[in-house]
């Protein structure tokens, strides 16, 4: 904005031949302080129009007289002479009425006008604005359980699909056949952060074919000392020397899940997240762990992993929350509530609700034998009514490794089947199933109805994804959620 004293002249004979007052009031013009001929000013008329002006004292007319020939208007005027500009502009307004535009090669780009092209400081790019496309999102989902059955959208479901394997390990041998493009040509510090596409496309094509009333399900096993960057061991922790080589290797086990999650779900895909090793120095904990081992060590505190995690897929409606893969714990206190060294699942069942509302699935595994126990199920539900959207757990694997053990069988499946659903209208998830010497004549034969399952494990080429994980005769087959 600048103030300038403007005269306007007007000819004696007809002042229209260069001039127009609409309004009644004259159209000024933006010039210097001094008194401009007819000519002079009918020139510049073009730009007249294009200032935006207010007058910031009385206009003040002056007839003709003896020394002065031509009538002129003298007054001052507050104004700022702008075009519309749809390039690089200077001493523009928020609406891009500027006072020049540029119209140079090397400034017909946001990062040229704003840069290179701004000198003075005072540049504003008025261009077209590069845009991405919008993020897409996962479908919304509404879950509610009944009458051991699970409903999405008020439409009792069952969920289908596989375990993958090799993410709750990943990170103590890289090199390992996984679910990660391998790509060894990409950065150190993003090495293992995309999935492999046509791992992806291959899962999600199978996983397209569930029929109706089936939702595609896939189980992401996870290690909390990866999550939350987390070593525990006495002579330090197993993929110490990976996360020596591999800047920030955390931080890419973070983008990998959250990569593998997004590609899944937004195919539709629900996607179950497993708290599977609370770090990677041990096979298996008995349970969850807080903020030492069994042996005193600092490790990853399940409270704070699904802190973490929940928080960060609490947006997406087909992210499920297993809160521990296998306990084989002998106290049910302990499995419940926790203690000073372990978590106990209403402990984290709370930190989830807490971030991901009553919607979200949260599955509950049994106590004992290695997530293999109605009882405490059973129990947990009868003092405890008000969890809300809550499914049991099972892992019925009966093979060689578990002849002997008391209800490790195909009857003994059912009679755990037959208890639950006696005690608790919880539906049951199998979270895990198969094994190579376990044929489906022989095991999961079961006479109910359950929510579904997932075949443990499928793994990275060169394994293959199996032409049917579903037993024809088990639960998974014949179930309606």
């Amino acid at each position: 904005l600048v103030s300038r004293r403007v005269v306007f002249w007007c000819h004696q004979r007809d002042p229209r031949d260069w001039w127009h007052t609409p309004g009644g009031g004259p159209r000024e013009y933006l010039g210097g302080d001094e008194t401009m001929g007819v000519s002079k000013l009918s020139s510049r008329i073009v730009f007249l129009a294009l200032a935006s002006f207010s007058v910031s004292s009385g206009a003040q007319w002056h007839e003709p007289q003896a020394s002065s020939p031509s009538a002129y208007l003298d007054l001052n005027i507050t104004a700022s002479l702008s075009a519309p500009c749809d390039m690089c502009g200077y001493n523009c307004d928020g609406s891009c009425n500027c006072g020049s535009c540029n119209a140079a090669p090397g400034c017909q780009s946001e990062d040229q006008c704003l840069g290179t092209c701004n000198s003075g400081g005072n540049a504003m790019w008025c261009g077209a604005v590069e845009t991405s496309a919008p993020t897409p999102a996962p479908p919304k989902a509404t879950w509610t359980t009944s009458n051991h059955s699970l409903q999405m959208d008020g439409k009792d479901m069952v969920l289908r699909g596989f375990s993958i394997t090799d993410t709750e390990y990943l990170l103590r041998s890289i090199g390992m056949t996984s679910w990660w493009l391998k790509d060894w040509t990409r950065p150190d510090d993003d090495l293992i952060t995309q999935p492999d596409p046509d791992l992806m496309a291959a899962t999600i094509g199978y996983l397209a074919q569930v029929p109706e009333g089936v939702v595609p399900a896939v189980r992401i096993p996870m290690c909390a000392a990866y999550w939350m960057n987390v070593c525990s061991a006495d002579d330090g922790c197993d993929w110490a020397d990976a996360a020596d080589t591999y800047p920030d290797l955390s931080g890419q086990y973070r983008s990998l899940i959250e990569n593998l999650v997004s590609e899944w779900t937004l195919a539709g895909v629900a996607v179950v997240l497993d708290l599977h090793l609370n770090d990677d120095s041990v096979s298996s904990q008995q349970m969850a762990l807080k903020d030492v081992n069994e042996n005193g060590i600092a490790t990853a505190s399940a409270i704070d992993f699904w802190d973490s995690v929940s928080a960060t897929f609490a947006k997406n409606d087909l992210v499920m929350y297993e809160l521990y893969n296998e306990p084989h714990i002998d106290s049910y206190a302990t499995w419940s509530a926790g203690d000073e060294t372990y978590a106990g699942m209403l402990e984290m069942y709370e930190v989830v609700r807490n971030n991901v509302g009553d919607n979200a699935i949260v599955l509950i595994s049994g106590q004992k034998q290695y997530n293999y126990d109605a009882a405490s199920l059973i129990q947990l539900d009868q003092e405890n009514p008000d969890l809300t959207n809550i499914v049991f757990g099972a892992h019925p694997y009966m093979g060689s490794p578990q002849a002997g053990v008391p209800g490790k069988s195909a009857q003994g499946f059912s009679d755990l089947v037959d208890t639950l659903y006696a005690g608790s209208e919880r539906p049951v998830f199998i979270t895990e199933f198969g094994q190579g010497d376990c044929g489906a004549d022989e095991c999961y034969e079961v006479r109910h109805s359950g929510s579904g399952g997932s075949l443990w494990p499928l793994r990275a080429p060169p394994y293959t994804i199996p032409l049917d994980p579903t037993p024809p005769n088990s639960t998974l087959a014949r179930g309606t959620a």
